[in-house]
Parts: C-alpha cells; sequence; structure tokens
C-alpha cells in the first residue's frame, strides 16, 4: 500500500487591477470606462484586494475615493498616452482589466511574458490590442458576462484518489465524507491550501470554481515515508502537561486490563470515550477522566517520559495507529479500520480501545 505526503496549495486570494484610459481617445467614453470600473469595484468578493491604476502612470490610485475624485484623476493623466509598461513593470501576480479606448503603444514588448497572457482589455470604442495578441479583448456590450469571469474563484475542493485514506491534514477547513470511496471535502474557504498524509495513489484535487471545474494530480512530497510520530512531534499543536494525580491514573490505566473511573466511589468499566458515563456523576455529556482536557473533542495523544505525561489534540479526524491500519472517530466512537489486499478497500475491524500504543511512548484515545 503505497503511502505518502501530498499537499495542494492555491493562492489566499488574488488581487484585481484596474487600469483606465484617460487619454484623448478615450475621452467621449469616459461615463462609460467610469460605470465599468466602479462595476468591478462592487462586485468584487472582499478578501481580493483592488488596485487601480491610468496608463501611463506607475501612481496607484486609492479607490476608497473614486467617485469624487476620478474626474480630477483623468485631468492629471489625460495628456500621458497610452503605455501599459509603468503599471506592468511593478505587478506580479493579479487579475488585470484595462478599461479604454485606442491603441495601447507598448503591448507588443509583453506578448510574450507568461504572467499577463490572461489580461482582459475592455473597449469602449476602438481596440486596444491591434494585432498584438496579448490576452483577452471584449466589447463594452459582453462587460456583464465578463465580470463572472474576472474571479473564477473556488466554491469547493475534493480530494480523493485511488484507495485514498489520509490520516493527517493540517487545513480544518477540510472534512471527511465516505462516498463512493473516502474524500477530503471543503468549500466557501478563504484559504483551499492543505498537506496531508495519507495511503493511496493518483491523489487528485477537483476545484469547483465560478466558471468551470478543475482537476489537479497532487504529487508526492517529501523524500520519506510518513511517520505518526514525525507528523505528531512536528505539527503546530503545543504539547500540555497532565497534572500530578492525572499522571497517577494514566500510568496506573496503561498497565490494567480493565481501565475504571477514577472516582473511587464509581470504578465504572471505560471502554470507549475517556469519559464516565455513570449517571451517578450528574454529568450530562459524562465525567472526564482528566480534567486538564477540558473541552478536547476528537482524538488526543498522550506522551509518557521521565519528565511527565503530556497531551495533545489531534487535528484530523482519521489517526494511523499501525501498518495499514488506522482509527476513524466518528459520532463519540472511533472505529478500527485495516486495509484488505484481497478486497482492495478498507475494513472495519473493531472500535478503538483507550490508550492505544503507539510507538516509543505515545498513546493516542478518544475524548
Amino acid at each position: 500500500m503505497e503511502e505518502q505526503f501530498v499537499e495542494f496549495s492555491v493562492p489566499k486570494s488574488e488581487n484585481i487591477v484596474v487600469v483606465l484610459d484617460a487619454s484623448e481617445s478615450a475621452e467621449q467614453f469616459w461615463p462609460t470606462i467610469v460605470d465599468l470600473a466602479k462595476k468591478i469595484f462592487q462586485n468584487t468578493p472582499a478578501g481580493i484586494e483592488k488596485k487601480l491604476f491610468f496608463l501611463s502612470n506607475p501612481q496607484e490610485y486609492n479607490i476608497d475615493n473614486f467617485e469624487e475624485n476620478v474626474g480630477s484623476w483623468r485631468k492629471n493623466n489625460n495628456k500621458k498616452g497610452s503605455f501599459i509598461s509603468p503599471i506592468l513593470n511593478q505587478i506580479t501576480q493579479a487579475t488585470i482589466v484595462v478599461i479604454g479606448s485606442g491603441i495601447i503603444y507598448d503591448l507588443e514588448d509583453w506578448k510574450i511574458h507568461p504572467s499577463f497572457q490572461n489580461i482582459v482589455f475592455i473597449n469602449v470604442g476602438n481596440s486596444m490590442r491591434g494585432n498584438v495578441e496579448l490576452g483577452t479583448e471584449i466589447e463594452k456590450d459582453d462587460f456583464d458576462d465578463q465580470l463572472l469571469q474576472l474571479h473564477n474563484r473556488i466554491l469547493s475542493v475534493k480530494i480523493t484518489g485511488l484507495d485514498f485514506f489520509p490520516y493527517y491534514w493540517d487545513n480544518p477547513g477540510y472534512s471527511i465524507i465516505d462516498e463512493d470511496g473516502i474524500s477530503l471535502i471543503s468549500s466557501n474557504l478563504e484559504d483551499y491550501s492543505i498537506k496531508i498524509a495519507a495511503y493511496g495513489r493518483n491523489i487528485t484535487a477537483t476545484m469547483e470554481k465560478t466558471e468551470k471545474q478543475e482537476v489537479n494530480s497532487l504529487s508526492h512530497t517529501g523524500t520519506h515515508t510518513p511517520d505518526i510520530i514525525q507528523i505528531i512531534e512536528h505539527n503546530n499543536i503545543k504539547w500540555e502537561k497532565l497534572e500530578r494525580d492525572e499522571m497517577e491514573t494514566f500510568r496506573k490505566h496503561i498497565v490494567s486490563d480493565i481501565i475504571r473511573c477514577p472516582d473511587p466511589s464509581c470504578e465504572n468499566e471505560i471502554t470507549g470515550l475517556l469519559r464516565c458515563d455513570n449517571p451517578k456523576h450528574g454529568k450530562l455529556l459524562g465525567f472526564p477522566i482528566y480534567p486538564s482536557l477540558k473541552n478536547y473533542k476528537g482524538f488526543v495523544i498522550f506522551k509518557d517520559n521521565s519528565q511527565g505525561v503530556f497531551f495533545k489534540h489531534y487535528p484530523s479526524e482519521i489517526v494511523k495507529i499501525d501498518e495499514e491500519k488506522v482509527a476513524r472517530s466518528k459520532k463519540s466512537k472511533a472505529t478500527v479500520l485495516h486495509y484488505e489486499p484481497n478486497m482492495k478497500k478498507w475494513v472495519e475491524q473493531d472500535d478503538l480501545k483507550p490508550y492505544h500504543p503507539l510507538k516509543g511512548g505515545y498513546y493516542v484515545s478518544l475524548i
């Protein structure tokens, strides 16, 4: 069974750069240019930075003062000519929209530059590109349709693959679904980037976007097979320490054949969650074995060494517990699954017992 780290990376947000033509060739169309620019600014989703420039001028203008100042800005720029290099020289990655009329004279200098092949020219009168093959030029009458495509935003992501079974991911915006195999899904995120440790191969990320669907193959990252202890140690969640009496309970439990509630007046057997469900405690959600864990939900990792007993939350709802064996939390229960090569699928085995040993003094439980 192939096991690997994969990573899906996308920008957290984009910039949109709007460039207005204030030259004499666009003068008669100026009201239309202003109206189209306002529509772009008003329809740009939150989180996307908006920038405003005028042809031939490297100065950026503050769009917060757009309506009251755009007239005077035009007067300051209408004698500067029609050149785009002063703007493109300072742009690295953005959606660029140029609104105007008449030829832009230096487009030829940029037609082989890979970063600017998606420039959109909105022609309100006469062509701005002429015969130069750079970007896309549309007529003002097609603007409303193009507006939807300016931000071909990701609406959702689905990550799956052959025999795919992830057991660690670092973006809590993703969750597991089990439909025709295991998948990780997310929607309505500002940042869809994710790093995954998983079984499986041919892993892909399918992006549903505003205008179309895209499928990306996720390649193996790193040179080593994922190690669950290394994942536990190197994720961003900090270790915390159990109190002295809690450490005594822990060390007693891990060597006991039967795990019992630490309350001497109860001693109810604990078989699943690290909580006692005896009604005598008067706790609707069960009596917590370890008060230090507070309101944790899901898997918790314990580490026992000479300095004490430490714990940290495990961020994913699936954790690797042995070779080709995982535990999955679902509705206050953790089920152990193993990969059955003859059946070519993951098969449920039994429930995860409290304090399941990993290796090297590490244990996993569900709380």
